[in-house]
């Protein structure tokens, strides 16, 4: 989490649209994110004024009503409900963070909404994907996102026995 919420903290600016998104598969992870993001913004929100959204399925929005927090948390249909009804604008997005991508590719469907999604927001948006297994259709997710910007893509792989403290021999 820390990974793609820095890189997310690391690009917004004070102005008051959305600048960076994270969709993930459930609702539980999308309110620990933004409880993460809080966490490790406390310095901005207090200092820059920065505003972080966490979408909850319950809210409703006025006609004509519009988003002014700068990092947007949810799941795949609930933003692209808000994105539809003009309410979240992505114009001036510029990291795109799609954690638990393979839960997302299991969930039917929430691929197809992530690929609209992507679909709607500038070209040079960074996109950032997460994911804990590598497999074909996860590879071909990856290759059909890294397609609407028009840019290669380059995949990290971490060790498993370099990503828990307490699997460190000393």
């Amino acid at each position: 989490t820390a990974c793609f919420v820095l890189g997310m903290l690391k690009v917004v600016s004070d102005k008051k649209v959305p600048q960076a998104l994270c969709i993930c598969p459930t609702r539980e992870l999308a309110a620990q994110i933004g409880s993460d993001v809080l966490k490790m913004g406390k310095y901005m929100v207090i200092d820059k004024g920065l505003r972080v959204k966490v979408i909850r399925r319950e809210e409703r929005y006025e006609k004509g009503a519009t988003m002014e927090e700068q990092v947007i948390v949810g799941t795949p249909g609930k933003v692209w409900t808000l994105i539809n009804m003009r309410v979240m604008g992505t114009d001036a997005m510029r990291v795109f963070v799609l954690d638990e991508a393979d839960e997302m590719l299991a969930l039917g469907g929430l691929g197809d909404t992530s690929k609209r999604i992507r679909q709607k927001m500038p070209k040079n948006v960074q996109t950032l994907f997460f994911s804990a297994t590598w497999t074909e259709p996860v590879v071909k997710f990856a290759k059909q996102l890294s397609a609407v910007s028009g840019h290669d893509w380059s995949q990290i792989e971490v060790q498993r026995d370099h990503i828990f403290n307490d699997q460190v021999r000393q």
